[in-house]
């Protein structure tokens, strides 16, 4: 039973590490950014394991997990330590980002969303023709445009209150 537990363990920080290590590749790949994204759920990973193994006194695989550890608190532990420094100050720019999934045909919250919190920018992740032409009422309060529709779910959109005074949409991969 101990040999199949260490096991598991030793599996458990090779699954875990992998993604942390991934997901610093997101410079790289667009597909290694998905791996960013669960930092907090690897560190929680990796202190239960490191409790396992520590108990079972598998000292260096208690290094390694440490090790994997460290990588995910050192891109989570800034966002939630430290003094909030936002307190009593009025943003200069507000700006609402919005996964429409292009599939969706719910347009009405997004505008009810919009209308309520009067953002100043708003970017819209997976346009597609439909809800381009969906969201043109909100040309009216944000005129000033920037979109690209596609199939599929990666089209981008950028509606704005204040000028955009140069826009590019660049593709970083095939």
């Amino acid at each position: 039973m101990k040999k199949w537990l260490t096991i598991a363990l030793m599996l458990g920080v090779v699954g875990t590490l992998v993604p942390t290590v991934l997901g610093y590749g997101a410079r790289f790949h667009y597909m290694l950014e998905l791996c960013s994204h669960f930092r907090l759920q690897y560190a929680a990973a990796f202190v239960s394991l490191i409790v396992g193994l520590a108990a079972l006194r598998r000292w260096p695989w208690v290094v390694v997990a440490t090790l994997g550890l460290t990588l995910d608190a050192v891109a989570v532990l800034p966002c939630y330590v430290g003094a909030d420094r936002t307190e009593g100050v009025k943003p200069a720019l507000t700006v609402l980002l919005a996964n429409v999934h292009s599939h969706n045909r719910k347009t009405r919250p997004l505008l009810d969303l919009i209308a309520r919190e009067k953002p100043d920018v708003v970017a819209i992740l997976e346009l597609s023709h439909d809800w381009q032409r969906r969201l043109a009422p909100l040309r009216k309060t944000h005129p000033h445009v920037v979109e690209r529709a596609q199939r599929g779910n990666f089209g981008i959109a950028l509606y704005s209150r204040l000028p955009i005074l140069s826009s590019r949409i660049a593709k970083f991969s095939d």
